[in-house]
């Protein structure tokens, strides 16, 4: 594993490579809220040991692109799609040309695809847990617990600390106050990201994965999201733990769990045929 840095006049984005000798491909993992990219270090083995070349990176204000404290960062969570995501693409068409890019997109980290400028440099896309984040897409049973976070834990927590200390509620790393902010403004709103025009000129091959355990994406909540990507041919996957021997999966489990790697045969196969097409 190497590292990389992208400069961008005021500030630097640090991502980790994974090069597969003599690949032609190469797959961009984007990440979940508030997730460190060692989350994606075991799965982007696996990528790199089947022909993949994979970069991997955390979101700016949040691991390896935290520079400074947390309450001083400025970013929102939609610059992460148009500056960050943006960024890595338009690096890897300096960096890495003639190789054709593969996106890997996880819970948020699939949603951002239609505000990126140079999506269309992505030849095919695997999404897992990419839901649409409003609350009543939710089963009625989890409404309730999902609109504390959006009406409640975030709104008072947010201004009290000047970050979201996820931490503390057990949802990963800190976000920075104008990520969480917005998140829970988006998870308030019937149409979440309020802007699909990008998702909708999309015309890529799609893999979804949604899995039956998973609080954070259940089923109706991921076809919702996939339903913006109006052009893309989308193939859904749902995932019952029993039928790997699982008990749980869960949001994070897909990319930690030794079991689940049937599943990541599935997605070296899956974009295998996209690249013969």
């Amino acid at each position: 594993m190497q590292q990389l840095r992208i400069d961008r006049g005021t500030d630097h984005f640090n991502l980790s490579y994974f090069e597969a000798k003599d690949s032609d491909k190469l797959l961009l993992i984007s990440p979940a809220t508030g997730v460190k990219k060692r989350l994606y270090t075991q799965f982007a083995e696996y990528m790199q040991q089947n022909g993949y070349s994979v970069l991997t990176w955390d979101w700016t204000g949040i691991g390896d692109n935290l520079h400074g404290d947390v309450k001083d960062s400025p970013v929102k969570m939609r610059d992460w799609a148009e500056k960050d995501l943006n960024s890595v693409i338009e690096y890897c068409q300096q960096n890495f040309s003639g190789q054709r890019l593969y996106l890997l997109g996880h819970s948020f980290g699939g949603q951002a695809l239609g505000l990126v400028k140079q999506i269309a440099a992505i030849h095919a896309i695997c999404t897992v847990a990419t839901q649409h984040g409003y609350w009543k897409n939710w089963p009625k049973l989890k409404q309730a617990k999902l609109a504390t976070l959006w009406f409640g834990l975030i709104p008072a927590l947010t201004p009290l600390f000047g970050y979201f200390p996820s931490k503390k509620v057990g949802l990963g790393e800190n976000l920075p106050k104008g990520v969480a902010l917005q998140w829970a403004s988006w998870g308030r709103h019937p149409h979440y990201i309020n802007d699909y025009d990008g998702h909708r000129k999309m015309t890529q091959p799609i893999m979804a994965y949604s899995i039956e355990d998973d609080f954070f994406a259940p089923q109706t909540a991921v076809r919702a999201l996939h339903h913006e990507y109006k052009n893309c041919t989308v193939k859904y996957r749902h995932i019952v733990p029993a039928e790997l021997d699982m008990r749980a999966i869960g949001h994070f489990g897909f990319f930690q769990k030794i079991q689940c790697k049937p599943l990541w045969q599935e997605i070296v196969e899956f974009f295998d045929v996209q690249d013969a097409a």
